[in-house]
């Protein structure tokens, strides 16, 4: 940068700022495109299926009809994010340009990035109904964990190819450890991308989170990168020739950031969230819907990834065919085994 005029045009092009950005996230494999549709508001696909089984066809009657539904859905960022930086002016023009793209740069990588990882570790680590345990790991229980984790979302028909592990150093060198020792470890290309080479346990990206920005009480969260989307959005970049009470000695730039995170409702299956807190239960309830008749079955309280078998119906609809289940997140039959989430679920019939 050579001239003032160039280092603007630099810091008032998002598509530089985001690539400094993404060298700073530890969260890139989350960012997310996106089609903005105003300052701060996107749209993103949303799939809805009323239920998972597979209807028939009639001659007489044609298909079973099914309601299934793709929309665009308006989402607005909610963080609008930004500072001032200042620097001092300097007799060289070329010295004063490429300052204050080094100082911007700096600012993205040290201030903004580091910030939108936590905001995206808080909203993780809130989610509801994801795949829940609640036990410390050791150096001796944390490769059998993950491997464990993995396998609950396998049985949930997650893709492999994409899961990534984050988790503290402390656990990431105990992790490594452990899986050098029995094999599970290995280094390469991930998900793909040939362009670089990260540290894998049995194909698991595995990422290390500094605890201030991962947050305490978790051991690791283990999670496919579609069940995240993560958006930013650069503002423009204004600048400031002369700041009141600095006379001619200091220029200033004002940078922001639209952004915002969340989980997707139908891949709550694609996140497991190992948590060092104390274990307890929580509540099972039985449903027959609005209108049904009949005694609930009853199912004693059960800890996160505790499993049970679920019931079979004992309610009637007038009119109306039982097809199985819903805990308001998914389809079950009934028969099915059941992961217990970290909260109190609701097993509400579904009825055809």
């Amino acid at each position: 940068m050579n001239t003032m005029a160039k280092a603007i045009a630099y810091l008032n092009e998002p598509a530089e700022l985001e690539a400094t950005l993404k060298q700073g996230l530890l969260t890139a494999d989350l960012q997310t495109p996106c089609l903005f549709v105003g300052t701060n508001t996107i749209k993103y696909q949303h799939i809805d299926f009323g239920d998972y089984t597979l209807g028939t066809f009639d001659r007489n009657t044609g298909y079973t009809t099914k309601d299934i539904s793709l929309t665009w859905k308006d989402k607005t960022l909610t963080k609008d994010m930004g500072d001032s930086i200042k620097m001092d002016k300097m007799d060289d023009e070329e010295s004063m340009a490429n300052g204050i793209v080094k100082l911007a740069n700096r600012y993205i990588l040290k201030v903004q990035a580091p910030e939108l990882d936590r905001y995206r570790f808080g909203i993780l680590k809130g989610v509801k109904h994801c795949f829940t345990k609640l036990s410390t790991s050791t150096s001796a229980t944390i490769l059998t964990d993950l491997l464990h984790a993995k396998a609950r979302l396998e049985n949930a028909r997650i893709e492999t190819e994409g899961l990534i592990c984050y988790l503290s150093p402390i656990y990431g060198q105990a992790l490594k450890e452990a899986a050098l020792a029995k094999g599970y470890y290995s280094h390469g290309a991930w998900n793909g991308d040939i362009t670089c080479e990260v540290d894998m346990v049995d194909r698991i990206k595995i990422v290390t989170i500094p605890e201030n920005i991962l947050g305490t009480g978790v051991c690791f969260i283990l999670m496919h990168k579609n069940a995240f989307a993560a958006f930013t959005k650069y503002q423009e970049t204004v600048f400031f020739d002369k700041i009141p009470g600095f006379g001619n000695r200091r220029i200033q730039a004002d940078m922001g950031i639209y952004h915002d995170a969340f989980v997707y409702d139908e891949l709550v299956d694609a996140i497991f969230i190992q948590k060092t807190t104390a274990s307890t239960t929580y509540t099972v309830t039985y449903s027959g819907g609005a209108g049904a008749s009949g005694t609930a079955p009853t199912q004693a309280a059960t800890a996160p990834d505790g499993t049970f078998v679920l019931a079979t119906n004992p309610f009637t609809l007038s009119g109306k065919t039982f097809a199985g289940w819903s805990d308001g997140y998914k389809f079950y039959f009934a028969g099915d085994n059941y992961v217990m989430r970290g909260e109190n679920i609701t097993l509400t019939a579904v009825w055809k």
